[in-house]
């Protein structure tokens, strides 16, 4: 190899390790941090996965802009519209991973490295550069049992020895960036691969996931149909909801059931990967007929009026051919009555329907009500990504509370009756400062004679690299 050439190559190798150090550094990730933080604030916000004229019409060009500048122009051409899923917004959860992971190897587990290795001391030279320091006339094997009364765990080499406690404290922070990571990643894996939608469905009908609502750009549709066997509420004595059920099938390419079971809210179904929830209710169709002709199912559709408080379904049904006579069926839910009026006359006849009960509006024309027909509201979500997030939030608080507890050291040797030894810790400093002082103390009180504690500056009880 030439000397340019090792230049070169030395050169590269410094510029590497500079990149990895930023990459790895505290106030990139904390920086990282607040940026995701602001942008998940925006699309927490901000109204998500609409359609374009939705931002047209809420966020214009002109007049009222939000925040100055942002118009339905900007947030489509940045993403806003759908942050979770923004190239920017997943090359940023890239960013921070990257930098949780490279702190790791390049801070965390050298540290646990190092704290698991046995280091002897014979100078006293030597152990007054650590935060505490003292010298007490003493056998090795009195400072020994001092010190494993304190919870230490002693490794002795001859008249040498190293104790440490406290070693999960050192793997506490490894843990909090693995959760962070994992949470990461399956926050994208969700938003790459996964989706939501939501499809009403009456009785006996089916639906499929041909259009999807909110798919990520790798989500793989199902194949299968849901079939809805039946949909029911259960009503208390006063009248008010109980429960919603839905009796579900899953139906192959070939027609055959898969699966069957009855969901409520709750207690969802979950097959091949989706949930299916019972989400929300409606009125469908009614099922009536006039004086003697065949029964007609008519659908039905939300009003904008309350009848008692509650949302109401109507239907309008025209009586002639000139659409001068017609009447106005509405209703509440699934029971109960059908509240019916007749216009054409001078003055509209309002008149209750009771199922399966016939009614004369007027002496040439009866109406019959047979029932009314509800549809299912049922909200189906994969999201590949639930198994990490969850896992990801296990071990962030047991990552947190394992990094509550501190490491502390002691090392120590005895020569001619006397004991030295030393010690520091990297948080609690106050007291591993007072077990120490303990451990003189009580060796003190063995012997005769004054204790000389040397103690160091605050800063120096710990000058390893933390994050």
């Amino acid at each position: 190899m030439t000397s340019n050439s090792f230049k070169k190559n030395l050169f590269w190798l410094g510029v590497q390790r500079e990149l990895l150090s930023i990459l790895g550094s505290l106030p990139l990730a904390i920086t990282l941090f607040l940026v995701i933080a602001l942008c998940s604030t925006v699309g927490t916000v901000l109204p998500q996965q609409e359609g374009p004229q939705y931002y047209q019409q809420n966020y214009p060009d002109q007049g009222k802009v939000l925040f100055g500048f942002l118009t339905w122009k900007v947030i489509l051409a940045l993403g806003l519209n759908d942050v979770y899923r923004a190239w920017w917004f997943l090359a940023l959860l890239i960013l921070f991973g990257t930098s949780l992971a490279t702190c790791s190897f390049l801070r965390q587990i050298p540290m646990l490295k190092s704290a698991r290795k046995w280091r002897f001391y014979d100078n006293p030279k030597r152990l007054k550069k650590f935060a505490l320091f003292t010298e007490v006339p003493a056998t090795l094997e009195q400072l020994i049992q001092e010190f494993q009364q304190k919870g230490f765990q002693i490794h002795t080499e001859g008249q040498k020895i190293y104790g440490h406690k406290g070693l999960l404290g050192r793997v506490g922070p490894i843990i909090v960036h693995v959760s962070i990571i994992l949470i990461l990643l399956g926050g994208m894996l969700g938003a790459l691969t996964g989706f939501k939608t939501q499809s009403m469905t009456p009785d006996g009908e089916q639906f499929d996931f041909h259009q999807l609502t909110s798919p990520g750009p790798w989500t793989v549709a199902p194949k299968w149909q849901v079939k809805v066997n039946r949909f029911w509420i259960d009503y208390r004595p006063d009248g008010s909801i109980k429960q919603f059920y839905s009796d579900l099938s899953i139906i192959d390419t070939d027609g055959k059931e898969k699966a069957r079971k009855t969901i409520s809210v709750n207690d969802p179904m979950n097959y091949d990967g989706v949930s299916l929830y019972q989400a929300s209710w409606g009125v469908d169709s009614i099922l009536f007929r006039v004086n003697d002709t065949p029964w007609v199912k008519i659908p039905m559709r939300p009003l904008e009026q309350v009848i008692n408080g509650k949302e109401t379904w109507g239907a309008i049904i025209p009586l002639d051919n000139n659409d001068q006579a017609k009447m106005v069926l509405a209703t509440n839910g699934l029971q109960g009555t059908v509240q019916a009026i007749l216009f054409g006359a001078k003055q509209p006849i309002p008149i209750s329907l009771k199922p399966g009960v016939p009614a004369e509006l007027t002496p040439s024309l009866r109406l019959e009500v047979k029932g009314v027909t509800g549809a299912t509201g049922i909200q189906s979500k994969k999201d590949p990504g639930t198994v990490l997030v969850y896992t990801g939030f296990g071990l962030l608080m047991i990552g947190v509370m394992m990094s509550y507890l501190s490491h502390s050291q002691v090392w120590g040797f005895a020569k001619d009756g006397v004991v030295y030894f030393a010690g520091r810790t990297n948080r609690a400093q106050i007291t591993f400062e007072r077990e120490f002082m303990s451990v003189a103390s009580n060796l003190q009180n063995r012997q005769s004679g004054p204790s000389d504690v040397i103690r160091a500056e605050p800063s120096a009880l710990s000058k390893e690299p933390r994050r």
